[in-house]
């Protein structure tokens, strides 16, 4: 039942958005992408704080880049994003390579994150993230969905888990 609702939100926000985004004009993109949505922690420990967390971020484009020997399109990008429930909180800032092509965006990104746990001590970790989404292309700003797997190398891997993000490339 659960399932149910956070695709029937998605959904609605990316109609919602869709209808926003195709009466706002904007002449060039700005280079950064906000996102919101779920996150759903694969540790028990984790989980047992609620299955369904929300997670909001951001990610800006430092520059384009392309794979050597390779026809893709891709860029390196800095990525803050967070995601909490019940005292616990994560944020993890990332270096990420990002492929694209018309319709699809995948990347892969390494850096450090921010913890902080109800009677812990705040601590940083490294982190990592693998994404895979679809652009959506209607009207002068793309809608993206994806589907993002975090880990963050702390003690029992009480942040690792995956996101399901509505984003703007603005």
């Amino acid at each position: 039942m659960q399932l149910r609702r956070v695709i029937l939100v998605l959904t609605a926000g990316v109609a919602i958005a869709g209808v926003a985004v195709a009466q706002t004009p904007i002449n060039k993109p700005l280079g950064f992408l906000l996102r919101f949505g779920f996150f759903r922690p694969t540790s028990g420990a984790a989980a047992a704080l609620g299955d369904q967390w929300f997670t909001a971020g951001v990610e800006f484009s430092l520059f384009k880049a392309r794979l050597p020997g390779s026809d893709l399109q891709g860029e390196i990008t800095l990525s803050g994003d967070t995601f909490s429930k019940g005292g616990a909180t994560a944020v993890p800032v990332l270096l990420n390579y990002v492929g694209y092509t018309s319709s699809i965006r995948y990347s892969v990104g390494a850096g450090a994150a921010m913890l902080n746990r109800d009677l812990f001590e705040n601590e940083v970790r490294f982190a990592m993230q693998f994404s895979a989404g679809y652009i959506w292309k209607q009207g002068p700003i793309p809608l993206i969905l994806e589907i993002r797997y975090y880990s963050i190398f702390d003690n029992n891997r009480f942040f690792d888990g995956f996101g399901l993000t509505v984003g703007l490339k603005l």
